[in-house]
């Protein structure tokens, strides 16, 4: 004899209640299993897209202070060869930092 032969017809329809609940949670965190890697992707696609435009920021970054020290060289006013005292003052403290960095 099995035990659903000493079960009553309100206890079945409890426990088929119970499995149809537990089947839609299941189907229910599966789903949510499946949106939440998909969202981790599209996180992780738009965190490279992120790294990459501040990569090309630091190098527009860089070429306009090229620039500047380029204007300021070949600038002919007073006002250009003090940017240009003032381009290679910058220069000369960034490279003390990098020596003080190195000598760590």
């Amino acid at each position: 004899m099995f035990l659903s032969d000493y079960m009553t017809s309100e206890q079945n329809e409890i426990i088929n209640s119970l499995k149809l609940a537990i089947d839609k949670l299941k189907e229910k965190c599966d789903h949510l299993a499946k949106d939440n890697a998909d969202i981790n992707t599209r996180y992780l696609e738009a965190l490279k897209i992120v790294e990459d435009q501040q990569t090309v920021i630091l190098e527009q970054k860089e070429q306009i202070n090229t620039l500047k020290v380029a204007k300021a060289f070949s600038g002919s006013e007073n006002t250009g060869s003090q940017e240009a005292k003032l381009m290679i003052n910058k220069i000369v403290r960034e490279i003390d930092k990098c020596i003080a960095l190195a000598n760590k």
